[in-house]
């Protein structure tokens, strides 16, 4: 779906937990989440980053059903998601779905997920995998805002005077966790405020390319990388249209490989309530079914994964009526 970001009042999901038993946390609204760190064989991550529509979670609970079916544990593998705040989605009965599937993951939360991928770089890793979905966002400057009152649009100036570290490509992680308190960011209003508040911290609210690559750099040089993006505008992660510093691109990074889902300039599309995944998580998620069958992550012929998932993209999208302008046009980077 074409993706403008809108800014009604923030909802935050009340932050009372009750405590259910070893590092997991039940919420006022029925899920749950874990807490704490993640296990220390954990090489696969698997991030569903907004609650505004099931199809994120959708993706994760597949890929994490798929790699098990490979061959990886549950040990291996670590999960975040949202949980949703509204009592009546479109994606009501889907979310209910996979309500069982998705309670022993953690809360979709920058900095818990950068915590996690440190933790695990000390345990010298062959390799680890990291699939995001969720909303993508250019930089600040270059976006418009519609405001709902005069209060949001006065608070929102100041978050228009942000140093450069702010003024990056995005991605929504909408959760944020300590302890005893758990929230949501129902957009990036609030996450970029707490940003501004504490510029020394701003990655622990924000997911950009330098937040993730200083996480990806934790890990040893000889670790492989696979990182895979599915969002609007994700391509600003590693070729933005914005010139940006190269701290705030994951070029450069040795035994790496980036899939994104979109141009930094363009949107993707299936982000939208009713879909049952996204275009390019399904396109992806059959890529990587033709290619992986009886193969380990590090085996996989990416390039080939990534070649089958944009053949598949630019059909489906032209078979919607998308324009040549308009097409998400997918990249990749290769190191």
């Amino acid at each position: 779906m074409l993706f403008r970001l809108i800014l009604p009042l923030v909802f935050i999901l009340a932050s009372s937990c009750t405590h259910i038993s070893g590092n997991s946390y039940g919420l006022k609204n029925g899920y749950r989440v874990s807490v704490g760190e993640s296990s220390p064989k954990a090489k696969i991550f698997l991030v569903a980053g907004s609650q505004d529509s099931a199809n994120f979670a959708q993706e994760i609970v597949d890929q994490k059903k798929f790699w098990i079916a490979q061959g990886y544990t549950n040990e291996e593998i670590a999960c975040y998601y949202v949980p949703p705040v509204e009592k009546e989605k479109t994606d009501k009965k889907q979310y209910a779905d996979l309500f069982r599937e998705l309670r022993d993951c953690y809360f979709a939360d920058p900095k818990l997920l950068s915590e996690h991928i440190k933790q695990i770089a000390k345990t010298n890793p062959d390799f680890i995998y990291l699939y995001v979905s969720s909303h993508g966002n250019i930089p600040m400057s270059e976006n418009e805002f519609s405001y709902k009152d005069e209060a949001i649009s006065k608070k929102m100036e100041k978050v228009m005077l942000l140093p450069k570290w702010a003024d990056t490509y995005s991605m929504e992680l909408q959760g944020y966790a300590v302890p005893g308190a758990f929230g949501v960011y129902h957009n990036l209003y609030k996450a970029y405020l707490y940003a501004l508040e504490n510029p020394e911290n701003a990655d622990e609210y924000l997911f950009t390319p330098r937040g993730l690559k200083s996480a990806l750099n934790s890990l040893p040089t000889k670790t492989k990388k696979y990182v895979v993006l599915q969002g609007c505008h994700t391509g600003g992660f590693v070729l933005p249209k914005k010139e940006v510093g190269v701290e705030n691109t994951l070029r450069g990074m040795k035994n790496t490989s980036v899939l994104t889902a979109s141009r930094s300039d363009r949107t993707s599309f299936g982000c939208n309530e009713g879909a049952h995944t996204t275009m390019f998580g399904e396109a992806f998620f059959v890529s990587l079914r033709k290619y992986a069958e009886a193969k380990k992550i590090q085996d996989l012929d990416w390039k080939s994964i990534f070649n089958y998932t944009e053949t598949q993209i630019k059909e489906r999208e032209m078979i919607i009526g998308i324009s040549d302008e308009d097409l998400s046009s997918p990249q990749k980077y290769f190191n």
